[in-house]
């Protein structure tokens, strides 16, 4: 890792520590999340711990975006709060794992998600710019343009990709991404569509599952 987003990350680790969570960074390429799902990175506010993949592909870009989740958490942000706050802030992924549940309770917290983690981008690009972070940042956005259109693909699906296929790693659905992530991000354009389509539907890239 280079060293300015190595001594960055020891900051943050600090500040985390500092405010009675603690930060984990495990020498694996994936982690257990609490629902026995696979991820390169998670935050959990209910057991105060911030955990990473420390052998991810780029577990430094992992790290800042779940840190930028503990700075939502420790801010109580505009869509955090929202998030939090709903009774039903969990149903979505419920959803996706099987459970039933009706169309406004589905449509409410999928909004909510998703804007929470746009939200959590947003605030790490910045973090990237505001910092001067080694990090290729038109490649990020547009990868977290991915992930967070990922949320409507999986409303309408009700799928979650696999940890090895997140959609980043499909070249047709990184070439159709925004350089910037302006906007609302509440619909997919058609071509946007068809190409996560193309990639998750036809082949076996696709699970009942949940987020990263």
């Amino acid at each position: 890792m280079h060293k300015i987003l190595w001594k960055f990350v020891q900051l943050a680790k600090k500040e985390i520590i500092q405010n009675d969570f603690e930060c984990i960074f495990s020498p694996h390429k994936k982690i257990m999340y609490g629902d026995g799902t696979m991820a390169e990175g998670f935050l959990d506010v209910q057991k105060k711990l911030l955990k990473c993949a420390s052998k991810a592909e780029k577990w430094g870009e992992i790290f800042l975006h779940e840190y930028n989740h503990f700075i939502q958490y420790l801010l109580k942000t505009p869509h955090w709060k929202k998030y939090m706050n709903y009774p039903k802030d969990d149903f979505f992924f419920d959803w996706i794992l099987g459970k039933k549940y009706n169309e406004q309770t589905l449509s409410k917290t999928h909004e909510l998600v998703r804007n929470v983690e746009l939200e959590c981008e947003r605030m790490t690009v910045q973090m990237i710019k505001k910092n001067g972070l080694p990090i290729n940042l038109e490649q990020y956005i547009k990868t977290a343009a991915a992930y967070v259109y990922f949320y409507n693909f999986a409303r309408k699906y009700r799928v979650w990709y696999k940890p090895e296929c997140p959609p980043n790693k499909s070249k047709n659905i990184m070439a159709l991404m925004p350089k910037t992530l302006n906007g609302s991000f509440t619909k997919m354009p058609h071509k946007i569509l068809k190409a996560y389509e193309s990639y998750y539907l036809n082949d076996d890239r696709r699970i009942y599952g949940r987020k990263r």
